[in-house]
């Protein structure tokens, strides 16, 4: 069972995660408790990467004062957990911002799961039930990377089982309780699985625990036809399929991640995305073959943040391996390419600056190093909203009316999926929002409900 930022942020949130485990174990099941950090703690701790020296302290002291807040909420003596937490933050913080260099930013990142898992140990263990802490770095291995930033920021584990480790926490207790988003390389030092990482490690963790699901527990009913915050009608989906539960994750949803849903889907593990709410009951479920039988479109979603850069080459139809030299300097920047639309003189190229870990001095010497080969502009601040579902093709003739603003709105980038599952339109942040609405309306009062 997987615990994001909100679900473990409180006292009430942690008297649920102990009724769900007397639950399982009331059923027969061992159980895997993967925490996230507190809300709002990794996006902190994110930012002392950039904090000047002598802003550090006070922001150190609000996260110390943050997590000794959190365990008198829950009434736990963790004092020698908080003068730990606090001794590794304040060193892991000097490093990181003083050197900029990837692992002692993973090594700050950590610390936020970290902490939280400890105390919320505490708290399962004064009401009785029969759990220890295990240490995710002695769980989960990274595998080898080419570009630095990626192997210690964004790393990624193997999906297979782990006999020794069945073993081990096994003969551990009825429940062990381990952090999400941080895993370990072949050396034993500290990396962590991307931002929404704790999603990705809990699929990890099943596939090498031999586990019959992987529950993730959020703030929302599951997952949705659309953002609730920006599309207020929007609906439950109760089943998909891995395919297109990838596709709604890659394209923006946020509620679980798509390294998750793929490392499920590759260990063959039952996914089931639930509120965690003990009053509330339905969800979303995510297995092979479970389509549902609702229409074609599932989900309109919106991924913000997004950057797109224009590369325009006059003599590109003549240029033999144009393509292949440009995306070789991606390559070896380290940067994965979102979306690609190209013409007979221009390509254009969509990247997620966040889940690329790129500054803007970073996204700087890209355009720059670019140059050297055609003509660059960079467009920032972009959102893609898509389609996705099943036959997308069979609901584009029913879009006409949402698309009327870009009669007097730009429109960047439109992409197509030959899989038949996603269809794409890259605008504005400003104007992300009300297309996705208009969308969502004018598909949904379409859509068969079954």
């Amino acid at each position: 069972m997987k615990f994001g930022g909100t679900s473990v942020a409180g006292l009430p949130q942690w008297q649920t995660i102990a009724a769900l485990c007397r639950t399982r174990v009331a059923k027969g099941y061992s159980v895997a408790l993967v925490c996230s950090a507190l809300a709002g703690v990794t996006n902190r701790l994110q930012a002392l990467c950039t904090e000047p020296a002598a802003d550090r302290s006070a922001a150190i002291d609000g996260l110390i004062h943050r997590y000794r807040s959190f365990a008198n909420e829950l009434s736990v003596d963790a004092e020698a957990d908080l003068a730990r937490f606090e001794q590794e933050l304040r060193h892991a913080a000097g490093r990181a911002g003083d050197s900029q260099k990837p692992q002692h930013r993973a090594e700050l990142l950590a610390l936020g799961e970290w902490a939280s898992s400890r105390i919320g140990t505490v708290y399962l263990e004064q009401q009785g039930l029969r759990c220890c802490w295990q240490d995710s770095r002695s769980a989960l291995t990274t595998l080898p990377e080419a570009q630095d930033r990626r192997a210690w920021l964004e790393a990624r584990c193997a999906v297979a089982p782990d006999a020794g480790l069945q073993r081990k926490w096994a003969a551990s207790g009825d429940i062990v309780v381990t952090q999400g988003f941080v895993a370990a390389n072949a050396g034993g030092q500290t990396t962590v699985l991307g931002r929404g990482g704790s999603d990705t490690s809990a699929a990890y963790l099943g596939a090498a625990l031999g586990a019959d699901r992987v529950e993730i527990y959020t703030d929302v009913a599951g997952i949705l036809s659309a953002d609730p915050r920006i599309v207020a009608d929007a609906e439950l989906i109760p089943k998909l399929a891995y395919r297109e539960a990838l596709e709604i994750a890659g394209a923006g949803a946020a509620v679980v991640h798509p390294r998750c849903i793929r490392a499920a889907a590759e260990a063959g593990l039952p996914l089931s995305v639930r509120q965690a709410d003990l009053k509330r009951s339905g969800g979303t479920d995510i297995k092979a073959g479970g389509e549902s039988g609702r229409g074609t479109v599932k989900a309109v979603t919106v991924r913000r943040g997004m950057t797109a850069i224009l590369l325009e080459n006059q003599d590109i139809r003549r240029a033999v391996g144009f393509l292949a030299t440009v995306f070789s300097h991606f390559a070896a920047e380290g940067v994965s390419i979102d979306q690609v639309a190209t013409s007979e003189t221009t390509t254009t190229v969509l990247i997620d600056l966040a889940s690329n870990h790129l500054q803007d001095n970073e996204l700087q010497r890209l355009a720059d190093g670019l140059r050297d080969r055609c003509e660059v502009s960079v467009y920032s601040s972009l959102a893609c909203v898509s389609l996705v579902g099943r036959e997308i093709r069979k609901s584009l003739p029913r879009i006409g009316e949402a698309l009327h603003g870009f009669l007097t709105h730009p429109l960047y980038l439109a992409s197509f999926s030959a899989s038949d599952l996603a269809y794409s339109l890259v605008v504005p942040e400003a104007e992300a929002g009300g297309l996705a609405v208009a969308l969502h309306r004018s598909l949904w009062r379409h859509t068969e409900r079954n």
